[in-house]
Parts: structure tokens; C-alpha cells; sequence
């Protein structure tokens, strides 16, 4: 094994073992009850602490929010929990918007046509 080998190699095992370390189960924020877990063994995906929103999650979504301009927790950001079923709940009842479904009316036919007469204006 080569010298770049080993440090490809001991590489892994640190992010292995931050990933152990802080990387854990955590409880939704709505209903205080269900556990969103890693959908894998933490050996399979090897989940960086520190980007846990791009891991996959098993029962619900993991966040970062930051505290904005204005807040107590202004410029201080969170790991946060939902599951699967209080997020339905708060988007059926209109206290959760879908990003997606905003940026289809933001940036849907509407928007193209905006930017075709503006181009034509140019």
C-alpha cells in the first residue's frame, strides 16, 4: 500500500469515527415522540456531522435553520428533526409552504414569459 492509499485509507477511518461520534437519532420537533434515524449504518454512508442535511433519513427530513437578522438566535444555526407525518400535518393545514411548489409558481410559464418580453425589449 502506497503512501496516497494510506491516506485515502486513515482519511475514511476519521471521517468514520466523526460520523460515530456526533452523527445520532434525533427526535422530531413537532410531536416530540418519533425518531428519525440514519437510513443506513453510518459504516455504509459514512455522513459527514457536519453536512447532516444531505444524509439520508430514515421517517423524516434533517435541516440546518439559522437564525436571521432580528432573531434571539441571530447568525446561530440548528440541526433540527421532522418526521414524515408531522410535516404532512403541517402542509395539509398550511403551516408548512413547499419549496418546490413556490418556485413552479415563481419560476413557471409565468416567469419564462416575463424574461421572453424583457429579452424582446433588450
Amino acid at each position: 500500500m502506497d503512501k496516497i492509499e494510506k491516506l485515502i485509507e486513515l482519511h475514511e477511518e476519521i471521517k468514520l469515527e466523526n460520523a460515530k461520534a456526533y452523527v445520532k437519532d434525533k427526535t422530531c420537533i413537532c410531536c416530540k415522540t418519533n425518531i428519525i434515524k440514519p437510513l443506513y449504518p453510518l459504516e455504509e454512508i459514512s455522513l459527514d456531522p457536519l453536512e447532516q442535511e444531505r444524509g439520508p433519513w430514515d421517517g423524516g427530513i434533517v435541516n440546518i435553520i439559522t437564525g436571521g437578522y432580528g432573531s434571539r438566535h441571530d447568525l446561530e444555526s440548528y440541526y433540527i428533526a421532522i418526521c414524515d407525518s408531522c410535516l404532512s400535518d403541517l402542509r395539509t393545514a398550511g403551516y408548512a409552504e413547499s419549496y418546490s411548489d413556490l418556485k413552479k409558481r415563481i419560476l413557471g410559464k409565468d416567469a419564462l414569459n416575463r424574461v421572453s418580453k424583457y429579452r424582446k425589449n433588450l
